[in-house]
């Protein structure tokens, strides 16, 4: 990956999200900088630091394209909740053994994987409880 001024004030700012964070946000962040880098420049560089293997493009089951840092954080998959898109992250190393036995099952080398477990989050439980009594 090439250094430029561009991808360092990207990840600059990727680096002080610290959350699931879409092209957009970051741009919004720039702009808040005083930057004049375009959403199409952000666009075009986050798949670069994704090859570089510094964030991860993830779905999030909501619709819309989302990126996370992945340097120097361990591994997770995503509960989400979908009345609320709340997002929980999780290790569980049993999940991990099952995805490996199921790719070498079928003569899969894995080079990455996201998991989405889509559900109804405890909150949102309660609430449509508590309307419909």
């Amino acid at each position: 990956m090439r250094r430029t001024g561009e991808r360092e004030a990207i990840l600059d700012v990727v680096l002080g999200l610290g959350e699931h964070f879409t092209p957009e946000d970051v741009a919004r962040k720039l702009r808040g900088r005083g930057s004049r880098l375009s959403v199409v420049t952000v666009y075009r560089n986050l798949p670069v630091l994704c090859e570089a293997g510094i964030l991860r493009r993830t779905c999030l089951s909501a619709g819309e394209t989302k990126y996370e840092l992945i340097w120097g954080h361990e591994h997770h998959d995503h509960l989400i909740c979908c009345v609320c898109h709340d997002v929980v992250e999780f290790q569980y190393e049993a999940i991990e053994v099952l995805q490996e036995a199921v790719a070498a099952r079928h003569g899969f080398a894995l080079t990455s994987h996201h998991l989405e477990l889509v559900g109804i989050c405890p909150a949102c439980q309660a609430e449509a409880r508590g309307q419909t009594t």
